[in-house]
């Protein structure tokens, strides 16, 4: 039996699907890949609709671009600034963490985007 007509208030954050630690500002992402750099994107919808994005990679694609770095897990670990900083803190207090699909790779870099 679930508990689906209920909403939990305090959510456990797994350590191994994607989450923010908020004491150290960092994004961790479970890829098994390591990746050197990182980008964040957002995509804006004509309804209002934004889509955010973490574009990775082992070049420097992008003057944007910011050094990344992976943990003894396999994880990558980001420092997560701004507008999609504020994005997944509410995410993750609302459902615990958030999760990170991969979207398509375009020659240097790979796109995941943050739901």
């Amino acid at each position: 039996m679930g508990i689906y007509k209920y909403k939990i208030i305090n959510p456990v954050k797994s350590n191994k699907l994607p989450f923010f630690d908020e004491r150290k500002g960092i994004f961790y992402v479970p890829i098994n890949k390591v990746y050197r750099y990182y980008v964040e994107a957002i995509v804006s919808h004509e309804n209002g609709n934004i889509d955010y994005f973490i574009l990775l990679s082992n070049v420097k694609f992008d003057i944007n671009a910011k050094l990344c770095h992976s943990d003894n897990y396999g994880r990558t670990q980001i420092r997560i600034k701004g507008e999609m900083k504020d994005y997944i803190i509410n995410e993750t207090k609302e459902r615990g963490n958030v999760s990170v699909e991969y979207i398509e790779s375009i020659d240097d870099y790979d796109v995941f985007k943050v739901i």
